[in-house]
């Protein structure tokens, strides 16, 4: 044990070395005007993304180009595989953390991802809720529950009603709002039935006035949703209409248009039923 720690000690004095030195590089990494020397069995061993480029011949030249960051943010990533060095994170705005979170998942450095998350979950409580479904939007396309989680968490603490919400999700493409609305079951049914509504109202105005008019589904899993008609039917049957009162159902959801007839006099019932009990 004391042997293999003191193996750790003189690697994480050498690898800062190395990268300064450059000795013995075998890679660069190109972005724009600028580059970095690396090696490819410090950057393989960090990432299995990296250990399955070098073993591809077209690898063999030597170069890496990168886009959709910057230098500054490309030498954040690279000093922490050579030196664990995270203090450069703390000092970035959202923006940058957002796109060095991106490139550590594209490859694959997931206990770097982990911090910049961690670190991009501290800045939530300044953000403006813009700059969080900016974050939110990410988190989908990245698939990171936990980040989407914690957002959802901190824009319920912000947001005492759905309603208030609307503004700033109405514009969002269908996949990420299905995932923003199946995640705020914590709000009033009658709140979120009116932003889905609303939601709803503006799909149709950008899809060529699309009839939208879904019984409540069937289907036991979104991602068996292969439709737009489908995913907006399940949302709708997401929403707990009979914790709604007999009223609330009434100024809202029974004088919309997304809903059958058949299916209000269903849900009426319901509501009815309860009352009676």
């Amino acid at each position: 044990m004391e042997y293999e720690n003191s193996l750790e000690l003189v690697g994480a004095k050498k690898l800062p070395r190395l990268l300064e030195s450059e000795l013995f590089s075998d890679i660069t990494i190109r972005i724009g005007d600028s580059s970095f020397r690396c090696h490819k069995v410090i950057l393989a061993c960090a990432s299995e993304y990296f250990e399955k480029l070098f073993q591809k011949e077209d690898s063999k030249d030597g170069e890496l180009v990168v886009k959709d960051t910057t230098p500054e943010l490309l030498k954040i990533i690279i000093d922490y595989l050579y030196k664990k060095d995270i203090g450069y994170l703390k000092n970035l705005e959202w923006e940058s953390l957002c796109s060095i979170l991106k490139l550590a998942n594209m490859w694959m450095l997931s206990d770097f991802e982990y911090l910049c998350e961690e670190f991009l979950i501290k800045t939530f409580r300044v953000l403006k809720p813009e700059a969080l479904i900016e974050i939110f939007k990410l988190s989908h396309l990245l698939k990171n529950t936990n980040l989407m989680e914690s957002l959802i968490s901190e824009i319920t603490e912000i947001f005492d009603n759905f309603d208030r919400l609307a503004p700033y999700v109405l514009n969002l493409e269908i996949d990420f709002f299905v995932d923003f609305f199946l995640m705020s079951n914590q709000f009033r049914p009658i709140e979120r039935f009116t932003v889905l509504n609303r939601w709803i109202q503006n799909y149709i105005s950008k899809n060529n006035g699309l009839v939208v008019s879904s019984p409540l589904p069937e289907i036991d899993n979104i991602k068996n949703c292969t439709t737009d008609l489908e995913k907006i039917s399940y949302m709708l049957g997401d929403i707990r209409f009979d914790r709604m009162t007999l009223d609330a159902f009434y100024e809202g959801p029974a004088k919309s248009n997304i809903l059958r007839d058949s299916d209000k006099v269903e849900i009426i019932y319901r509501i009815a039923k309860l009352y009676l009990l």
